[in-house]
């Protein structure tokens, strides 16, 4: 039996990991070294390479673009963003294709995203805490990176050592304040580290303290305003410069109803004077319906919807028909009824004994048909009342931001399958087996 000395084992590691490659140039190297050791040191190699391949395994054989398919996002509005992104003719100031994005311990923060904003449009971001509105902004700001996918600005992809070719406000969740210095010493002071003369700074501070009502608070130190004032005045630093791309996480935070639509008014005029790219993100479905263009909501880390806001509306919003005073023996007459007029109703589960309550989709509904119908059981006594309510847009982000216990966090890189387990050990097994074979053969 072969007997290998530890300088013996040494050289196969070293043959394993730095000669392998190159014994197909050498033929007579595999004489001289013996068939068995080589063997072993090709399998190692090509173990480690597997090994390595796995980590990245959950790259799709069969996607087109190449990038990360953790979870298929199929739902329509992520194919028809994904689509129009993909057009060769698309200039979208920002865009992330495909994004994934994990957290060192392989937590799941962005699964599958895809969006695009337009030079002069509002896209606001809406979900819920958790949902990945942040990472999609760390990314922006090149705070952290996809790990897997592809971000960019003006078709340069993002990253920090990019040379920009555009001015980017930011303003963060937190405000990045000075206490002890005046709201008018913010703004010199952000004008200089911006570049701007002197009379320009001049200029914009009297224009955005106008416009969000904070030109009283000039001389007063940051430590001596609200929370909101505080909040207002954050924002107005950020976009201080008109700068081309806006990027604003949650702005509106502790700012009172005045407050948050002078932000809005303020947004839009740069958005439509100066052609400024805007990117927000809010938890106020109310919000979003006031200043988007384009909306995108964020559940567990995925686009569940992304569209305009009428879009977006059509597809989701329904109409709750309640029925009172049901007579005793008549409700399953009245579900029959109601299912000729519109075949597609529901009756929904919160329906008790006291009245139905029906849903029906918004493209659905038949109000001179349906409301013909139950005034005729009204004055036959048959139902006591009815009314029909509409779900709004604020409900059906309700509805999504509940999915949120649907934890993405789960989701691993870790591939899946026996092909892959095997592939994730093959490395420790194959060395586990080289170490066998040394003892064997040293003893």
């Amino acid at each position: 039996m072969l007997s290998l000395s530890r300088f013996g084992v040494a050289k196969w590691w070293a043959v394993a990991f730095f000669w392998t490659p190159n014994l197909c140039l050498f033929p007579a190297s595999l004489d001289a070294l013996g068939f068995f050791p080589v063997v072993i040191a090709i399998i190692s190699q090509l173990a480690f390479i597997l090994y390595k391949g796995s980590q990245e395994d959950s790259v799709s054989n069969n996607s087109k673009d190449g990038y990360g398919d953790f979870v298929e996002n199929s739902n329509e509005f992520a194919l028809k963003e994904k689509l129009r992104l993909a057009d060769s003719a698309n200039q979208d100031v920002i865009k992330i294709i495909r994004g994934y994005k994990f957290h060192s311990n392989d937590c799941c923060a962005l699964a599958d995203v895809s969006f695009g904003v337009e030079k002069g449009q509002i896209f606001c971001l809406l979900g819920s805490s958790e949902a990945g509105k942040t990472s999609v902004f760390d990314i922006i700001k090149t705070k952290s990176s996809l790990t897997y996918g592809k971000a960019y600005i003006y078709g340069q992809e993002i990253s920090p050592k990019a040379k920009s070719m555009y001015t980017l406000g930011f303003c963060l969740q937190s405000d990045a304040l000075w206490d002890d210095f005046t709201v008018e010493e913010h703004f010199r002071i952000y004008g200089c580290m911006k570049g701007m003369p002197s009379k320009n700074i001049d200029e914009a501070t009297a224009y955005f303290t106008e416009a969000l009502g904070i030109k009283k608070y000039l001389k007063m130190p940051v430590n001596t305003l609200s929370g909101g004032t505080k909040r207002k005045l954050s924002v107005a630093l950020a976009i201080f410069d008109r700068p081309d791309i806006i990027v604003l996480d949650e702005p509106t935070t502790g700012v009172d109803a005045v407050g948050r639509s002078q932000i809005w008014n303020l947004l839009k005029t740069l958005a439509e004077k100066k052609g400024s790219t805007v990117l927000i993100s809010t938890h106020y479905m109310e919000d979003a319906e006031l200043v988007a263009d384009k909306l995108g909501i964020l559940v567990n880390g995925s686009l569940v919807s992304i569209g305009n806001i009428a879009d977006i509306r059509s597809s989701y919003q329904e109409y709750f028909l309640i029925v009172e005073e049901v007579s005793q023996g008549f409700k399953e007459i009245l579900v029959s009824s109601l299912k000729k007029i519109i075949p597609e109703v529901s009756l929904d589960t919160t329906s008790d004994e006291k009245r139905m309550i029906f849903k029906v989709s918004f493209e659905r509904m038949k109000f001179s048909k349906v409301c013909l119908e139950l005034e005729t059981l009204m004055a036959d006594k048959k139902i006591g009342d009815f009314s029909i309510n509409v779900k709004t847009l604020e409900q059906t982000f309700l509805d999504f931001a509940s999915e949120q216990k649907k934890n993405l966090n789960d989701l691993q890189k870790k591939p899946e399958g026996l092909w892959s387990s095997l592939k994730s050990y093959s490395l420790p097994i194959v060395y586990t087996l080289f170490i066998i074979y040394y003892f064997i053969a040293t003893f």
